[in-house]
């Protein structure tokens, strides 16, 4: 019988001073089933035990491949392993340093991907663990798949559970870097669906996201997470921002992308000129229902406890 072969993937890890769970970490993607699994590391100039960890295992698994650079931060470093990601695999994923993936992570991703194929990306819900990795409960967002209409303006595609396809990375490296990102994940949705590909997004959790105090970044829980969200529509910088990202995207877009989808990312943040202004934008996309809800639950609670 002539064995069938299994579909392989890309893992791009970025590590900085990870030593204390990167173990657990590289367990878990090593023993991923039903995939042929290599991993690309960048660490970003560690000064903990991250190098020598990285070295024992590139020395005990052909699959690790690290590279140490220069300290480049969230998201260069995942661009720059995108662009030098080297020999063809059939999907690329993004990787913490410090979560648990379950065993079918990838290949749960792989069989969702499998369905659309071409310019399609997978994200999915997370389950949130402590530094011990007890359960502190799960990040499932309800909401209508995510759409360029929205992309601009929120995210969706928590990173460490994207997986993509080689025709996105393809697609991605005859670009230049982009210099207006916020971050590897945002810039890649928004990517795909300007193209007019798909976004999967997985209700079902398949990934451990860490939450602890050296999180570059997190997911902020119960009112905290409201406070945050509410922080988002009045902060003008992070509009700025959003504004720069779906302009440059335009323009690095501008012979690939639909002529609508250009003009769309062209015109987004033209008409913003303020917190309700943006909450009335917000309100008429596919959030509409969460997004109301959080706010009256929001100015309820304020109301109540001041």
């Amino acid at each position: 019988m002539i064995p069938v072969s299994r579909p392989s993937v890309t893992v791009l890890l970025c590590t900085y001073n990870g030593e204390r769970y990167l173990q657990e970490q590289l367990d878990t993607i090593l023993t991923q089933q039903d995939v042929e699994v290599r991993i690309l590391v960048r660490d970003d100039g560690s000064t903990d035990s991250t190098y020598n960890i990285l070295q024992s295992y590139s020395e005990r698994h052909e699959n690790v491949q690290p590279v140490y650079a220069a300290r480049a931060g969230v998201p260069a470093g995942y661009f720059e392993l995108m662009w030098s990601s080297g020999r063809r695999t059939d999907y690329y994923a993004f990787a913490d340093q410090d979560d648990v993936w379950a065993p079918r992570k990838l290949a749960e991703a792989v069989r969702l991907l499998e369905r659309c194929g071409g310019t399609s990306l997978y994200c999915s819900a997370v389950e949130l663990i402590s530094d011990e990795g007890r359960i502190l409960g799960v990040r499932r967002l309800r909401m209508a798949p995510p759409t360029l209409a929205t992309a601009p303006i929120q995210n969706v595609a928590i990173g460490n559970t994207i997986v993509f396809t080689h025709e996105v990375l393809q697609l991605v490296t005859k670009l230049p870097r982009p210099v207006a990102a916020i971050m590897h994940d945002w810039w890649m949705q928004l990517f795909v669906l300007s193209l007019g590909g798909a976004v999967l997004y997985d209700q079902e959790p398949r990934c451990g996201y860490r939450q602890h105090a050296r999180n570059t970044l997190g997911v902020p829980m119960g009112l905290r997470g409201v406070e945050a969200w509410v922080a988002d529509i009045i902060d003008d910088d992070k509009y700025q921002r959003c504004k720069r990202q779906a302009s440059e995207m335009a323009a690095l877009l501008r012979n690939l992308a639909p002529a609508d989808n250009v003009e769309l990312l062209q015109s987004f943040g033209s008409t913003i000129r303020g917190g309700a202004a943006r909450f009335r934008l917000i309100k008429r996309c596919p959030f509409r229902s969460i997004t109301l809800g959080r706010w009256i639950w929001y100015c309820w609670h304020r109301m109540r406890h001041g």
